[in-house]
């Protein structure tokens, strides 16, 4: 990097002197804020590490706001939170072994019953129902009683109005795709 590349870069990409000039005031004025965010950010990470609460009240930043680089890191998978630069073990390994594994579930986002609807009181039942059940169901001493639960759980969410709602879900998740094809 230098006078050398600059001018073989000129040469290949057949610049004027104008458009080479032109490239050389862009570039002397993106690299100083490109290098004083860099510094910036690499300031706020440090503090967000030592102490969350302290890093908020020093520079209002909350602790919802994600950091974001663009690129990869080491170890091939890309920044995507403020820890990711000193991972703990357990991430470590589930990096490792979830490497190119991904889901996006933004198909499926939003497709509950509209706000007001019959539908909407019965999906607000069956979470309920739901949210009841799941934990005895982890907690259940065999898998046998488990897989009872399971049962009376699906018998009371279809008594609450599964089927109407599955409905609702599967129209709304169609016309999204027709949607997106668009």
């Amino acid at each position: 990097v230098g006078y050398d590349s600059i001018t073989s870069y000129a040469e290949e990409q057949k610049l004027t002197t104008g458009q080479l000039q032109a490239l050389y005031y862009d570039l002397e004025n993106i690299i100083p804020v490109i290098y004083n965010d860099f510094y910036a950010y690499k300031e706020n990470l440090e503090l967000f590490t030592r102490s969350v609460s302290r890093a908020i009240e020093q520079t209002s930043v909350r602790r919802w706001i994600w950091f974001i680089k663009n690129g990869n890191g080491s170890d091939g998978s890309p920044y995507d939170m403020m820890t990711k630069y000193q991972p703990t073990l357990e991430a470590q390994l589930a990096n490792r072994r979830m490497e190119g594994d991904y889901w996006d579930t933004s198909a499926y986002l939003g497709l509950d019953p509209e706000s007001g609807t019959e539908e909407s009181l019965m999906w607000t039942s069956i979470k309920n129902i739901y949210d009841e059940a799941f934990p005895r169901m982890v907690n259940a001493d065999s898998e046998e009683s488990m897989l009872k639960m399971y049962e009376k759980l699906l018998l009371d969410m279809e008594a609450e109005g599964l089927s109407p709602v599955e409905a609702i879900w599967t129209q709304n998740y169609q016309k999204r795709m027709e949607q997106w094809e668009e």
